[in-house]
């Protein structure tokens, strides 16, 4: 049986963030704009989410495959 080692949490923010930015392709400005929250904000959601993302991809003991 596999034993799940990371757990990683988002937020709904951090993820409707992300998804603006990175799959519609918005400038910060735009996701701060549709979020209906500061660019500061936005670009704090989204400099949060990637740090979650590349620490699990980078741990020691990550399960990632890199093809």
């Amino acid at each position: 049986m596999n034993e799940v080692k990371n757990t990683i949490m988002f937020s709904e923010n951090e993820l409707l963030a992300l998804k603006l930015k990175n799959i519609e392709g918005l400038t910060i400005q735009k996701v701060a704009e549709r979020m209906d929250v500061s660019k500061a904000t936005a670009n704090s959601l989204i400099k949060s989410i990637d740090l979650k993302i590349s620490k699990v991809l980078f741990e020691e003991d990550s399960n990632v495959t890199i093809n």
